[in-house]
């Protein structure tokens, strides 16, 4: 008797059904320490933005500082100023490649001998042509520049400056018209204009020192926003070194 109390003493008894299902999901689970996020806790909030401070070893990354809309202007005119002096520069030089063109073309015809015909100027006849096709894709790309500046910037004011004879006086008029159609605004003082273009003439004495002397002046507006260009005679002989558009900045 004794032996079989000690037996049965010894065998554990069979686990129920509830604790079977227990054992077999691994055990009572864990109470969740993740906070849960509830439409009663977005109201509290207002739209207010938590930074929670960073784990120990990781990297913050500043978040970029928001644009003021006056920042966006600005950087509105910049870019639509680049794009007006870029658009006129390559109507301008496709305009001369187009005369250089019919020149040669219209030399072709007139020279006697044909070998300097058929090889000379024929040549410089490509060579001119695919300056044109060149100039001409370059044009392209500029009115697409121009327009893409042109969407929802804020109307933008210009200045012209006109030296020296009557041809310099109609190109001005000319860049006048092509800057009105491009929703520009002419104004009569220069400190109005988002756009400053000097029209110049190498005939007067000193005009080269003139120029930078007037660019200097206008560095005195001091006014990111402000794109200078300079055009004519002067601008020709200078080549790029002086027709180049500036930043507010004539240095």
């Amino acid at each position: 008797m004794l032996c079989a109390a000690a037996a049965l003493a010894q065998e554990k008894p069979e686990d129920s059904p509830l604790v079977k299902a227990a054992k077999a999901g691994g055990g009572p689970k864990k109470k969740s320490t993740k906070k849960v996020i509830t439409n009663a806790d977005v109201k509290r909030a207002k739209g207010n933005l938590v930074v929670l401070p960073a784990k120990t070893g990781e990297k913050v990354t500043a978040p970029e500082p928001q644009k003021t809309s006056l920042q966006k202007q600005d950087e509105q005119r910049k870019a639509s100023g680049v794009a007006t002096v870029r658009l006129i520069t390559a109507e301008k030089k496709v305009g001369e490649l187009e005369k250089e063109l019919r020149r040669i073309e219209d030399t072709y015809y007139a020279e006697n001998d044909p070998n300097y015909r058929d090889k000379t100027i024929t040549d410089r006849f490509n060579q001119t042509k695919k300056q044109l096709d060149d100039a001409r894709k370059e044009l392209a790309d500029a009115r697409d520049a121009q327009h893409a500046s042109l969407s929802g910037r804020n109307e933008q004011t210009f200045f012209i400056e006109t030296w020296g004879c009557q041809m310099n006086d109609l190109d001005s008029q000319r860049l006048s018209g092509n800057l009105k159609l491009r929703g520009y605004r002419r104004v009569d003082d220069e400190r109005q204009a988002d756009l400053i273009l000097l029209n110049t003439c190498s005939i007067r004495e000193k005009a080269e020192n003139k120029v930078y002397s007037r660019l200097g002046a206008l560095r005195e507006l001091k006014r990111d926003s402000v794109q200078i260009g300079v055009c004519g005679c002067v601008a020709q002989q200078e080549g790029s070194g002086s027709s180049r558009a500036r930043h507010g900045s004539t240095s």
